[in-house]
């Protein structure tokens, strides 16, 4: 027996062991409306107000059913900001740890002293103190999405304010490293759809990065493109119209 919709993914994605989400969902009638006149097949289960979409493709990730109300020039441009904001997002902390433990000729002199100097108090590695700077927004957003919407909102915006204040007064966390995470985190929210994807790769290449500085890093973002170039949804390349490109799709 079928509850919702989620028990159907497993059998019908391609590649159900992805991290990457080839079937998409909505409880919005008008997005669903606009994926059947756009030919994709909609999938309804009884009593679960979400609507299952195929094939579903890794730019659509991008897309707000919004932004169709504004010119294309400014829609355009806030789709760039969110291909932008997502790769600050999975890629800040690991520059920042391949940067400061294997590269610092990459960071400006005038910089590099400022920094060092945060990080002779605090009495952990980098990855340690990256880490535990994870945890703490990782278990303080957790909390705001499960508490009530009034506290969890109050939670998500002072929480985190707090505790990286505390964290920083206390030389437990420098403040560099506070201000990268928060940096990588916010960017994350640009993109929320994708949410639980962005906090998978983000500790993917940061665990690259720890272990071989810049070539890990690149090696990672490599390993991930290929991974991603061979995901298909019901038979249509993942990364279309970008991988194959389609010109006429581009628009």
């Amino acid at each position: 027996e079928i509850n919702n919709s989620g028990h159907l993914h497993p059998p019908i994605e391609d590649h159900p062991f992805s991290i990457f989400p080839t079937i998409g969902n909505t409880e919005r009638p008008d997005k669903v409306s606009t994926m059947l006149m756009e030919g994709r097949v909609v999938i309804f289960v009884s009593g679960d107000p979400v609507a299952l979409i195929a094939p579903y493709l890794f730019v659509e990730s991008f897309m707000n059913i919004e932004d169709y109300n504004s010119r294309p020039f400014y829609s355009t441009l806030i789709r760039l900001l969110r291909f932008g904001a997502f790769l600050i997002s999975i890629v800040t902390p690991a520059l920042y740890i391949s940067a400061i433990n294997f590269n610092k000729a990459l960071i400006p002199s005038d910089l590099i002293v400022p920094i060092i100097e945060e990080r002779e108090t605090v009495p952990f590695p980098l990855s340690m103190e990256v880490l535990i700077s994870f945890a703490m927004f990782e278990v303080v957003r957790e909390a705001g999405v499960r508490l009530p919407q009034q506290v969890g909102t109050a939670v998500s915006i002072v929480g985190p304010l707090i505790l990286g204040d505390v964290a920083v007064t206390a030389g437990l966390i420098g403040a560099p490293t506070i201000i990268v995470v928060s940096l990588s985190y916010i960017a994350a929210f640009v993109i929320s759809t994708i949410a639980d994807v962005t906090s998978l790769l983000r500790i993917y290449l940061f665990i690259a990065a720890s272990l071989f500085g810049t070539f890990g890093l690149c090696m990672g973002l490599l390993g991930l493109l290929t991974h991603m170039v061979s995901l298909t949804s019901i038979g249509i390349p993942y990364l279309s119209p970008l991988s194959p490109i389609h010109f006429k799709d581009l628009k």
